[in-house]
């Protein structure tokens, strides 16, 4: 390796380690501040599979499990760590350090001819993102982009199947390439649904546009398909064998079939969302975004750059295309909660336009002396100094662990007092406060209607573990009323014996009868859900 080639490596690394000090500061700055239910169950997931306390097959599942890259890397990060809530910073700072490298290696894959500099883009890209948060407020939407269970590992395993496949039409990549992208399209198309429509889905019609009229010829193309077939199958297999095995419950990916009407009222809604609650963040991100897109079609017009550079162009703008339209179509969009949807726009504009704009170099280099590169090089290197050590000043390792808000004390404190821990809530309440309350509480969900509810969540929790493992039934003996029906509790479980207000929560408690009646009614929902399944054995007799 000469020094010319050492440079942008140097720059690589320390661009590696901005990011991930950036990672970290964006940690202590949103660990706790967005922290709810959904931010929270992959991280429960984690602590069943490693504690073996219940049956996994307990699980409810939404239509994107996130077996990987999200819970297999969050159980991994809390078996090192431990469950202190450092896992959460952890796993952001891995995912970013992953997500630098593997848009550089994209990069490399699109411009070969730039050798190791192509693999600066990556970092030069995150910490960008990074570093600029303050300045758009997008700070949330990185946030969810960097920890489990809100779609970001689709966009890294996105990127990871462009990397495999941006080449020649004309050649194939090696078998071990080839099935190492029938592997993780399989294990991301079961993880979530995504991955395959907005990376995997446009790759191939990407292909599909650059090898029109000599599809024969393309072999790139054609291995593609034949890959991603298999893969779906292999997934939709894995789904099947799941499902006859009784492991895990998974929700719809298509709820219904949505009317031209709701249609309509989903992109309106989503160009107000755009337009008002997500700005300025989400108008800066679409704005560059129909850049891209519009720069992106003038060049596939005008037929511009080598055949693979065409490729790259066509699969980032058919994803863009489909990400903005998926939530739209099948009318997920409901308010700017679902930008987690979105999340591609925040990574392949910017490392799309990026890619185009540093291709002066291709025509310049010959007028370049060789210093000014590695004078540029060297100022790069010190951005990313100066970046990760701003970033490293805002660390606070309390700021990473998991907090206990006042609120939570108070209330902790208030059913102390009267001796009660297991009781019912809604959704939005059991797994937060469960985990805030550093397990003095044991809450289950319901519905607002008094149903249970089986959502993101392990239906044996509602047992508690006796000796030798076997399971016991608990006895719920007061429901937090916030967001909850209070006709409908009334009339499935009867009125409570007292109301009380505990920092500024309703609680409805019930006396010892009327306890082990709702204690039953709630019993009898989870034995249904749960015949069959595997672990049921562990239950306690029926009464």
């Amino acid at each position: 390796m000469n020094a010319d080639s050492r440079w942008p490596w140097l720059g690589w690394w320390l661009g590696l380690a901005a990011a991930g000090a950036q990672a970290l500061a964006l940690a202590a700055f949103y660990f706790h501040r967005d922290f709810t239910s959904d931010h929270l169950y992959p991280h429960l997931f984690a602590a069943d599979v490693l504690s073996g306390r219940y049956p996994l097959s307990g699980w409810t599942l939404s239509s994107a499990p996130y077996f990987f890259p999200d819970f297999a890397f969050a159980t991994l990060w809390l078996a090192v760590l431990g469950g202190d809530g450092t896992v959460f910073a952890a796993y952001a700072a891995g995912y970013y350090l992953a997500l630098a490298a593997v848009l550089g290696w994209a990069a490399a894959r699109v411009r070969p001819e730039w050798g190791a500099r192509a693999w600066l883009v990556g970092p030069v890209l995150v910490n960008l993102l990074l570093g600029c948060r303050e300045l758009t407020d997008h700070a949330r939407y990185l946030w969810w982009l960097g920890i489990p269970g809100f779609h970001g590992g689709a966009v890294l395993l996105g990127m990871v199947v462009f990397a495999l496949w941006f080449g020649p039409l004309e050649t194939e990549p090696p078998p071990a390439r080839r099935w190492l992208a029938v592997g993780l399209l399989a294990v991301g198309v079961l993880s979530d649904t995504l991955l395959l429509v907005q990376f995997a889905v446009p790759l191939l019609l990407a292909f599909a546009w650059c090898a029109r009229g000599r599809w024969r010829e393309s072999v790139r193309a054609r291995s593609y398909a034949l890959t991603l077939m298999r893969a779906v199958l292999i997934a939709a297999l894995a789904r099947v064998v799941l499902g006859v095995a009784g492991m895990f419950v998974f929700s719809k990916v298509l709820r219904y079939a949505p009317w031209p009407s709701d249609i309509f009222a989903a992109g309106a809604q989503l160009a107000r969302d755009v337009g008002g609650t997500l700005a300025p963040h989400g108008t800066v991100f679409v704005l560059l975004g129909v850049v891209a897109v519009g720069w992106g079609l003038w060049r596939l017009r005008q037929s511009a750059g080598a055949p693979v550079r065409r490729l790259a162009d066509a699969g980032v703008l058919v994803s863009l295309a489909v990400t903005l339209a998926m939530p739209v179509v099948t009318v997920y969009w409901k308010n700017s909660q679902h930008a987690r949807y979105l999340l591609p726009w925040l990574v392949l504009p910017g490392w799309w336009c990026g890619l185009n704009i540093l291709a002066w170099r291709e025509h310049k280099a010959a007028d370049l002396n060789p210093r000014t590169g590695r004078v540029g090089l060297g100022l790069l290197a010190l951005l990313f100094i100066l970046a990760g050590g701003v970033a490293a000043g805002t660390w606070s390792w309390e700021s990473w662990r998991w907090p206990q808000p006042p609120a939570v004390r108070e209330l902790v404190e208030g059913l102390r007092q009267r001796g009660l821990d297991h009781g019912l809530s809604d959704y939005w309440n059991a797994h937060h406060l469960n985990q805030l309350s550093h397990g003095a509480l044991h809450l289950n969900q319901l519905r607002p209607d008094g149903r249970t509810y089986f959502w993101n969540n392990n239906a044996f929790w509602h047992f508690d573990v006796a000796d030798a493992g076997r399971l016991a039934s608990p006895r719920y003996n007061f429901v937090l009323m916030t967001r909850l029906d209070p006709a409908a509790i009334t009339a499935r479980f009867g009125p409570p014996a007292e109301r009380v207000m505990i920092a500024g929560e309703e609680l409805w408690l019930y006396a010892p009868e009327s306890a082990a009646a709702l204690t039953k009614k709630v019993e009898s929902d989870v034995r249904q859900r749960l015949q069959g399944r595997p672990g049921a054995a562990r239950l306690p007799p029926e009464p």
